[in-house]
């Protein structure tokens, strides 16, 4: 994960990209909302959050066929196949209850 934070650093200084400073409205109350979660119902919140989560970043990679530049594009590209597999398993546990 570090190193992924590293890359997208690189990249968005390269070409004068701007990432956000602060996590958003949305995720500050899915964050609060996971806190609230006690014990084993966390584990099962928790990971349909990550299901939410990877199968937004899928949608938004599927975008980067419109991204014109070639190093962003390849950026985003890079992590697809990760997503994706991690997608995969998180559906698998989804039906398992803690």
């Amino acid at each position: 994960m570090k190193n992924n934070i590293i890359n997208l650093n690189r990249v968005s200084e390269n070409y004068a990209v701007a990432l956000p400073a602060s996590l958003s409205a949305t995720a500050t109350k899915e964050l609060q909302d996971l806190k609230a979660i006690k014990e084993a119902s966390f584990d099962h919140a928790y990971l349909l959050q990550m299901l939410k989560d990877h199968n937004k970043m899928i949608r938004e990679n599927n975008a980067a066929k419109h991204i014109q530049c070639m190093p962003v594009k390849l950026f985003v590209v890079s992590y697809q196949g990760t997503i994706l597999k991690q997608a995969y398993a998180l559906a698998d546990l989804k039906g398992q209850t803690p």
